[in-house]
């Protein structure tokens, strides 16, 4: 919906596109604004390599523009074709794996959050040489059904892809016997899938399709998760976030 909207041409001043360029800036050049939104969402995919320069997006911004007056059915076919080219040689991102890959890593047992340092450095580097987008995480404490269900189609269409779901062990029963169950499709489909990382410090290997992960030690490397981040970051061309550290014994004021 959001690529529909910047991509769609209006020069009334009440356009959809326009009110909503206006409600997020003072800024005259709605075309250009336009591009500008839809490079910083197309790189928030993280899919690499892809070229996110102005003058491409510029040319394929005035290639398949959606006029106002276009009903769903003629937005989303110029939106699958500006993305077909825009994609055109991420073939990789369909292609089949030679096994179907579902892994659990076990967290450990002993530690109180789910989301401890070493939790966070493995996540990292489960997706190698790549930046994970949001896209490819779920984070079970706060999801729906159709959640579940949008995430697992995602494993599915995007066969190349890393894929993480965590929280596991703070799941609703209802929610998790949908999410067991998704998986449980998953393997009995034997068809290829992304690779799917289930982080959980209670699920039990004795499930069909999911083994074990063995968290290789450089993978709790700090310095090392630290500076291979870092380097994610120059690689992409990504702006670093500023993050403030908060640490001590809580109401200490530090």
């Amino acid at each position: 919906m959001f690529l529909i909207i910047l991509l769609r041409t209006s020069t009334s001043p009440d356009s959809i596109r326009n009110r909503f360029l206006k409600n997020l800036f003072s800024f005259k050049e709605e075309d250009k604004l336009s591009i500008q939104c839809l490079i910083h969402y197309l790189r928030s995919l993280r899919i690499y390599p892809c070229n996110l320069s102005d003058d491409h997006i510029f040319n394929l911004y005035k290639r398949y523009p959606i006029d106002s007056n276009s009903g769903i059915d003629i937005c989303l076919e110029k939106l699958s074709q500006l993305l077909t080219d825009l994609f055109s040689n991420q073939q990789e991102l369909f292609k089949t794996n030679e096994e179907n890959q579902q892994y659990l890593v076990k967290l450990n047992p002993i530690e109180q959050d789910d989301f401890d340092m070493n939790t966070c450095c493995v996540l990292l580097n489960i997706f190698h040489h790549q930046l994970p987008a949001s896209y490819q995480i779920l984070w079970c404490s706060n999801i729906s059904d159709e959640d579940i269900y949008l995430f697992f189609s995602r494993i599915r269409t995007f066969c190349s892809l890393t894929f993480v779901i965590m929280d596991i062990d703070r799941m609703h029963h209802r929610l998790r016997e949908i999410l067991l169950n998704e998986q449980d499709l998953l393997t009995r489909e034997q068809k290829s899938h992304g690779i799917v990382y289930y982080f959980s410090r209670e699920f039990m290997t004795s499930r069909k399709g999911l083994r074990e992960y063995q968290i290789p030690a450089y993978y709790t490397d700090l310095k090392q998760t630290f500076t291979q981040l870092i380097t994610l970051f120059q690689k992409h061309q990504s702006t670093l976030p500023s993050i403030q550290i908060i640490y001590g014994t809580a109401g200490i004021g530090k």
